[in-house]
């Protein structure tokens, strides 16, 4: 499978730009970890690194005081500014993506590698900012349910 492919990428890489790879950009266990706020010139970014692998970083604003997660209640800095990374994992391994710089909020606690439909749920996630709407993520109805079953809003926008 195309990486492209994968979650249907493919309808929103060409319209956003191209961020320039920088070797700091990898981390020790070779994830895409090391973006910056500061590298980044749009609120959605996409590239290529040293390893032929795709990557897409977006940069987004939380409009909350607090989310729901898995029975919890978190606190967030309001307008607090976040990098969210998304990367092919593998050069030759198209189907697999994987995420970093979850330090906020969005996709906080789902997993590090996001298959096709982890992916889908991202490229609604962005569709809907596009949108001016909020992002929708799924939440533990509780702590021992054994996947995620509840659809929350997290107001956030892209800057």
């Amino acid at each position: 499978m195309n990486a492209l492919e994968i979650g249907n990428i493919k309808s929103i890489w060409y319209k956003y730009p191209q961020l320039e790879f920088q070797e700091y950009f990898i981390g020790g266990t070779d994830y895409l970890d090391g973006v910056r706020l500061s590298d980044m010139t749009s609120s959605i970014m996409v590239g290529i690194d040293r390893y032929k692998r795709y990557y897409m970083v977006i940069r987004y604003q939380c409009l909350d005081e607090e989310w729901a997660f898995d029975g919890n209640i978190y606190p967030v800095e309001k307008g607090g500014v976040y990098l969210l990374t998304l990367f092919q994992r593998y050069s030759d391994r198209g189907d697999i993506w994987c995420r970093s710089g979850t330090n906020g909020p969005w996709l906080y606690g789902s997993p590090v590698s996001l298959g096709n439909e982890g992916m889908k749920e991202v490229m609604r996630g962005i569709e809907r900012l596009e949108r001016g709407e909020s992002v929708v993520y799924l939440d533990y109805e509780n702590k021992k349910a054994s996947k995620p079953t509840i659809e929350k809003e997290l107001r956030v926008q892209l800057v």
